[in-house]
């Protein structure tokens, strides 16, 4: 059974008001008194009701990070989950996490339970994609602190910086000697779109146009997959043709194994030095593979995160510009590609 203040009170000779004012660092009290407390609470193995303080200051120290069950709306890295803990932590917060069904986020009461039952001051909102508008128009009426992540808005999210880490992985290419650059995305599916796969594409434009350097082939957007004929034949014709990219920069790591094994097995190419390949990345290493690529940046995304969270907390009418995280860029091929 929990020991209460009375039952201290009584061990002291004190007022129950006393003990919890010395208990709670409050009021002014001899040295000795606050010691013979602190001891007595201490002998009686009292703690302190932290949720029922929580629930009269109306703040619990505490943030949440709400997510759904499907992954291509929901990516969570374990580095990205490490890091927001563990800058919680360092900010004197609690990380709860809570994975709902995706259809539950069109419930226009689910932003206002999960404050209530995680009991929690602000949210980091893992929904990426598709995203109900009247959540949305929830959010901003109840003015519930809410940092958004790996969602491209204005205002209150954090994201990776994709078109820079495709105007990064160009240069790094081209500094190699590699400027025939071409772009590829096996599924690109202009119906269900991560705002990525625009930005990684845009990026690419953008920096063959600052370098003055017309792609050697128009860019392969297609929606059928790395295993799709249609993206096989374009790859065969591509790399067999008199104009053959030197380069190749894919979306995923699919169509980058992909291009590779076809470029050694069919057209007797060498990588990196016939052909430098580029893409983007979960991890730090890209173990088989000798190519050029971004990481993804989970720990400064989740330190951003948080960061932006504090601040809504303290100011939750206050719209606060969003950050976009540079990718680190990594070089797998051990100086094999020419300079």
């Amino acid at each position: 059974m929990a020991v209460t203040l009375k039952q201290i009170a009584e061990h002291t000779g004190l007022s129950r008001q006393a003990v919890g004012f010395i208990l709670h660092n409050q009021g002014s009290f001899k040295q000795d008194t606050r010691d013979r407390v602190i001891r007595a609470a201490r002998e009686l193995g009292y703690r302190p009701n932290y949720a029922a303080q929580a629930l009269l200051q109306n703040c619990f120290n505490a943030i949440a990070l709400l997510q759904g069950t499907q992954s291509f709306r929901s990516l969570v890295q374990g580095d990205l989950i490490v890091s927001i803990s563990e800058a919680a932590e360092r900010h004197g917060r609690h990380l709860s996490i809570a994975t709902v069904r995706d259809e539950v986020f069109e419930d226009l009461d689910l932003v206002p339970k999960a404050l209530r039952e995680l009991m929690v001051d602000g949210l980091l909102i893992n929904l990426n994609m598709d995203i109900p508008l009247a959540m949305l128009d929830l959010i901003a009426r109840n003015r519930i602190p809410t940092v958004w992540l790996n969602v491209k808005r204005e205002t209150d999210a954090v994201h990776p910086d994709d078109v820079r880490a495709s105007r990064d992985l160009v240069r790094a290419m081209m500094r190699k000697g590699h400027r025939r650059v071409m772009y590829v995305d096996s599924a690109y599916d202009t119906t269900f779109i991560h705002y990525s796969r625009k930005d990684r594409y845009d990026g690419y434009r953008l920096a063959m146009k600052d370098a003055g350097v017309k792609p050697p082939a128009k860019a392969y957007l297609g929606d059928g997959g790395a295993r799709d004929e249609a993206f096989l034949a374009y790859v065969d014709d591509a790399l067999s043709s008199r104009r053959r990219p030197d380069g190749i920069i894919a979306y995923s790591g699919d169509d980058i194994e992909t291009i590779y094994h076809r470029a050694i097995t069919r057209h007797g190419l060498r990588v990196p030095a016939d052909l430098l390949l580029g893409s983007y990345a979960h991890v730090r290493t890209w173990p088989g593979l000798p190519i050029v690529h971004c990481a993804w940046p989970g720990v400064a995304l989740g330190a951003a995160a948080v960061e932006m969270l504090l601040k809504k907390i303290d100011r939750p009418a206050t719209a606060l510009r969003s950050r976009a995280v540079r990718f680190d860029l990594v070089d797998n091929t051990d100086g094999k590609g020419p300079r």
